[in-house]
């Protein structure tokens, strides 16, 4: 996820994205699943489409994208027995929680405590089979957002899969409207159980902060966007509440102008 920084030259505070840290980060993210009871399922969708992609292949490496403490990664590694997970996590904490959540794995899986977009830059192009994220992208601006997500598509293997469970506003503001107010009396109910107020204040301002027009992640702007990069089919396969699966491929082949256009507007 990406973190606020500051500009040395002038100390202005600039904000890249909204991260998990502070209360809401750490132990505290596991209310979160208690909070919303299609959490698993959610994290179970995403590794189902993994499966299905995996079949009859060997060797197959898996990217993911803000593992958190490896609520996502737990369901991708045990569902696929033939996978291998490298997730790269920003967040100190979140890692370090990983690392203990995800020992019993042993050598199928790797954090990598990076900004995911410098991550990127050093892998080059065309090196995993499938890159996942579960609950990331959406806290990220836009505009970097984009980037990313030319990426994640210089990334991939030809026929390699990306899959994006998150936050999805519907097109219908009257149905995203409930879905909000879904999801702030999901956090209000557990913070009040646990008589934690801190909690529910920061899980507040970070879903306000979500929904600002330079964050919020529209579904159908995220499906068109990753039409015109290049994506197969880009389409939403599962949903409840804000909560959305999105899955597309790397067509099998494509052409030289495609690949140099896309280093063209990642590079810096």
């Amino acid at each position: 996820m990406v973190k606020t920084k500051r500009n040395k030259k002038n100390k202005e505070k600039i904000t890249l994205g909204n991260s998990f840290s502070g209360v809401i980060g750490g132990k505290g993210y596991a209310l979160f699943a208690e909070a919303y009871p299609h959490f698993y399922e959610f994290e179970d969708q995403i590794a189902q489409r993994v499966k299905e992609h995996s079949k009859g292949k060997s060797n197959y490496h898996l990217l993911e994208i803000g593992c958190g403490p490896g609520p996502t990664t737990d369901a991708l590694l045990r569902i696929n027995p033939n996978l291998k997970v490298t997730a790269v996590e920003i967040e100190p904490q979140m890692a370090k929680e990983a690392r203990q959540n995800l020992a019993k794995y042993g050598s199928r899986v790797k954090i990598v405590e990076s900004d995911i977009s410098d991550y990127l830059d050093l892998v080059g192009e065309g090196v995993f089979e499938a890159v996942a994220s579960g609950w990331t992208l959406h806290n990220i601006e836009r505009n970097t957002r984009e980037k990313l997500l030319q990426k994640i598509y210089h990334s991939l293997k030809p026929e390699g899969l990306f899959v994006n469970g998150d936050k999805y506003r519907q097109s219908s503001v009257t149905q995203h409207a409930k879905d909000y107010l879904w999801s702030l009396e999901g956090i209000k109910r557990i913070g009040k159980k646990y008589i934690d107020p801190e909690w529910i204040q920061e899980w507040f301002d970070h879903m306000e902060f979500d929904e600002q027009p330079h964050i919020v992640y529209d579904e159908q702007e995220a499906i068109g966007l990753m039409k015109e990069m290049g994506y197969k089919n880009p389409r939403i396969i599962w949903r409840k509440h804000m909560e959305a699966v999105v899955i597309a491929t790397k067509p099998k082949s494509y052409s030289k102008r495609e690949t140099t256009e896309l280093e063209g507007g990642i590079k810096k």
